[in-house]
């Protein structure tokens, strides 16, 4: 694979990886992991073709891919910088080119935008640039039984890329899709649309519209790269979260090699009227949200089948010659009638009950099971990566978020990152000082 240079137009700098403890060190851009055999326990029954997946897609998710990027000078004065505010869409879809479709995927942490005096500004991707919008005031909004404004998007370019062998780079704009047979591709057009709800400072771009990375080039109609397009972003300010989410703790159990536990977790859990939503419950990425979908009554759980989680490279053979790609998503199996197999729904089921204290507890129903399976390319891999077992106990104490350390801010005035962390003098990017936001280049 060449090397190549990401110039993000107004950006940071990120790399992101799994915490797998087989993460190699390569001179590719990939991270591959060595396959745990074990883990692979194969069952009967054959897995629901992936064409029946839902027919939208999310936005960038590129944990195993690791583009160097450099932050390219702003032409925009100081005092005009613009701030975006970072969001989460609870809902949105991951594309994968791997399995050939899309996969739901929870909490979406990747965008940011801003609206103020008529105007919009939308970032669909973490540490790339921003597109910018007109409103339109008082049009009302046909998804919604209450007013909106509508917005109109023009694509432009936000990103640059290099070759660092050829040394040739091209523009790359964010425009909206076409999607043939689940693959997207260039439209033919700039301007998307989208609508604002003010009253809860809510941007929705809808999932009729799909956007994607592209060589500014018209007549290269293929994406960029799979991991950057974005379908079906429903984004609020993170800070709105700050009062629903909530500390916890999972444990899981590995049904495989003699019920091997593993070591109990820290866990995020953000609350909702139908459904909680858990960061730290999957034994892979640990970093995943996954939706228990709570049933009427709110004494049963359910993870639902295909919400995405993670993908990697992972080795062939022991001697490490070949590899392949695949993307993990959540299934659920029960050894109810003394072997495994399918749920009826391909999903497992928790009861939900209040433990001592107020906390609430998660626990997988007796012989249920949570899942992975294995997506891969080619398909010959493709397979159950690991069952487990999971207890989930949520707290009634709020997590830890940027507001705690604001006093912290204002009384000693040290930079702090949107993490709430404490950064150094020589930290590049958007920071917290003295109770505001700045970018420091």
């Amino acid at each position: 694979m060449k090397k190549t240079l990401l110039t993000i137009v107004a950006a940071l700098v990120a790399t992101v990886s799994y915490g797998q403890p087989d993460v190699l060190n390569n001179k590719t851009s990939k991270n591959l992991w060595k396959l745990d055999k074990t883990e692979i326990v194969q069952i009967s029954g054959a897995f629901k073709d992936f064409t029946t997946k839902h027919e939208a897609m999310n936005a960038f998710y590129a944990d195993k891919i690791t583009y160097k990027i450099a932050q390219k000078d702003s032409k925009r004065a100081p005092e005009e910088e613009i701030i975006l505010t970072p969001a989460y869409s609870i809902f949105t879809y991951h594309y994968t080119d791997v399995a050939g479709g899309f996969f739901p995927k929870n909490m979406y942490d990747g965008a940011s935008f801003l609206v103020e005096d008529g105007k919009a500004y939308l970032a669909p991707f973490k540490n790339l640039g921003y597109v910018e919008g007109v409103i339109e005031a008082d049009v009302q909004n046909r998804y919604s039984s209450y007013g909106a404004d509508s917005i109109t998007f023009i694509g432009s370019v936000i990103a640059h890329n290099t070759d660092e062998e050829s040394g040739t780079s091209v523009s790359l704009v964010l425009e909206p899709c076409k999607i043939n047979n689940y693959v997207p591709s260039r439209l033919g057009k700039k301007e998307f649309g989208a609508y604002y709800f003010a009253e809860d400072n809510e941007l929705y771009i809808p999932a009729s519209t799909t956007l994607a990375l592209f060589e500014e080039d018209a007549s290269k109609t293929e994406i960029f790269s799979p991991y950057y397009v974005a379908r079906s972003l429903d984004l609020q300010p993170q800070s709105d979260f700050d009062n629903y989410i909530y500390k916890g703790t999972c444990e899981a159990t590995r049904r495989s090699n003699g019920a091997t536990a593993y070591e109990p977790r820290e866990a995020l859990i953000l609350k909702t009227s139908s459904s909680y939503y858990v960061k730290g419950a999957d034994v892979f990425n640990q970093n995943a949200w996954i939706k228990y979908e709570l049933n009427e009554d709110d004494s049963k759980a359910k993870v639902s089948k295909d919400q995405y989680v993670g993908g990697g490279t992972w080795y062939t053979d022991s001697n490490h010659t070949t590899t392949f790609d695949a993307d993990l998503a959540t299934v659920g199996a029960t050894d109810a009638s003394g072997s495994l197999a399918w749920t009826e729904d391909f999903s497992s089921s928790y009861s939900v009950t209040q433990a001592r204290g107020g906390n609430i507890v998660i626990e997988n129903e007796d012989n249920v099971y949570y899942g992975l399976y294995m997506y891969a390319n080619p398909s010959s891999y493709s397979s159950v990566y690991t069952w487990v077992t999971q207890k989930i106990t949520v707290t009634n104490e709020l997590a830890t978020s940027i507001n705690t350390v604001k006093d912290d801010i204002i009384a000693n005035g040290a930079m702090f990152n949107l993490a709430g962390q404490r950064v150094a003098e020589g930290y590049k990017g958007l920071v917290i000082k003295n109770g505001k936001k700045y970018v420091v280049k």
